[in-house]
């Protein structure tokens, strides 16, 4: 192998989903993966990894139900397993009392589920190593193993052993009782690194358990989470599986740096001619006097400031917002999307967004035009006391448009200010793509 990287699955429940996109854009990609280590869920996803069969893993993962990982038939109310299964700890606190000398949940549809989906001889013939960590609560003491330290035939054991909540039936290998090994390392990167492995993805979940640091600070990681995950640790929802599914694809598409941006999946490496020249146009007049007014008085300029008194106070604007890490032009582009609510979990090349920006845009207009034809609408909206029902981005942008001219500065000073710096730079990102449109058009 050409030094491979190291894989290493943190523990999440039902949001383990969200690694099986990891792994589907890591074959993409065509990284290299020489081992792969996981804690609870991690432990069961890096079994199917080292499997090699992604379509049987999307497949199971798809058609996941809670009936096929619990029987609830005589246990627990719906009502708390949901409470618990989104972190509430005092739900699980009291849940592991009131089930502790009662059995606990019984997890035998796993493991049924297990042995139809994970073959032991295909995990220990695979040339991908495979670890899993859990913890030995009868001894007390941490257990982080590689295949090889998994005697034969007890695969499964260790894998349900792995992702042993204390909520769970006990799980009990040859007399011990074992725990969920986020209990000791939910994501479990300093095992890899006693692998001898220097280059390491992680995946971490967003949920409660220990993680600790990494021992070796000369270690190459790439870490790979969201925020964005949806659902709890049992919320087995069709639709949010195929959401996290996704948005793990597309988060490890960006950590890799095939896809840029923040809150939404950009490919900048895809021939966009609209965005090239919105890119070069920022800053610099727009097409007539009256809209060039208008912008600099957006930004409070006076009507003579250049391209880079423009950049600058644009820059300004940009650092009070959430994308101030992130480059000028495509982070216009995001907040653009932001503002009039684009779906977020898919890749877009710069003008497939611009594309999709024009059409909601145009969309928002329609549906307000009976409001923009309100007789005085205009007049009413630069007096004190504006109407609520005017803060729709789409109306506000008109009216910025058709604004009078004749206005004393003081009233159009008042008018801008209902601008947030966010819808600032989407109001001059829509004046220059608009203007960029025309002058690609005119040039053909």
């Amino acid at each position: 192998m050409n030094n491979p990287y190291g894989l290493v699955l943190g523990g999440g429940g039902a949001k383990g989903a969200f690694e099986i996109g990891v792994w589907q854009a890591l074959r993409e990609q065509h990284i290299e993966i020489g081992a792969v280590i996981g804690t609870s869920v991690g432990a069961l996803n890096a079994a199917i990894i080292v499997q090699n069969q992604f379509d049987l893993a999307y497949s199971f993962w798809s058609n996941l139900t809670l009936s096929q990982v619990l029987d609830l038939k005589n246990q627990v109310n719906q009502k708390y397993l949901e409470k618990w299964s989104h972190g509430n700890f005092e739900a699980f606190r009291s849940g592991f009392l009131n089930l502790l000398f009662d059995g606990g949940l019984n997890i035998s549809p796993l493991r049924d589920s297990l042995k139809n989906l994970i073959s032991e001889e295909a995990v220990r013939n695979s040339p991908i190593r495979f670890g899993l960590v859990t913890v030995d609560l009868t001894n007390l003491t941490p257990r982080q193993l590689m295949i090889e330290d998994i005697p034969d035939g007890q695969l499964h054991d260790y894998l349900l052993a792995s992702s042993a909540l204390p909520v769970f039936q006990k799980q009990e290998i040859d007399g011990n009782i074992y725990l969920d090994g986020g209990f000791f390392d939910n994501v479990p990167v300093n095992f890899m690194v006693e692998q001898g492995f220097k280059k390491i993805i992680s995946v971490e979940l967003p949920v409660v358990g220990i993680k600790r640091s990494v021992s070796d600070p000369k270690i190459e990681q790439i870490n790979i989470s969201s925020k964005q995950i949806r659902g709890g640790m049992l919320d087995f929802n069709e639709v949010n599986i195929h959401s996290n599914m996704e948005l793990g694809h597309l988060e490890t598409l960006k950590a890799l740096d095939v896809l840029s941006g923040k809150s939404y999946y950009l490919d900048l490496s895809r021939k966009s001619p609209v965005f090239d020249c919105f890119s070069k146009h920022i800053g610099q007049s727009l097409p007539s006097v009256r809209l060039n007014n208008k912008m600099h008085a957006l930004l409070s300029l006076p009507p003579t400031d250049d391209q880079n008194a423009i950049l600058k106070k644009l820059g300004e604007l940009h650092k009070r917002t959430e994308f101030k890490n992130f480059q000028l032009a495509p982070s216009m582009l995001e907040i653009t999307a932001k503002v009039l609510g684009i779906e977020k979990l898919k890749a877009y090349s710069a003008d497939a967004l611009i594309l999709l920006i024009l059409k909601q845009f145009h969309a928002f207009l329609n549906e307000d035009r009976d409001l923009l034809k309100t007789p005085g609408m205009i007049n009413h909206l630069t007096m004190p006391g504006l109407n609520q029902t005017f803060t729709h981005f789409s109306v506000l942008y008109f009216v910025f448009l058709v604004l009078r001219d004749d206005l004393p500065v003081e009233r159009t000073a008042w008018f801008t200010h209902l601008f947030t710096p966010e819808m600032i730079l989407a109001v001059i990102a829509l004046l220059n793509i608009h203007t960029c449109i025309r002058q690609i058009a005119n040039e053909k």
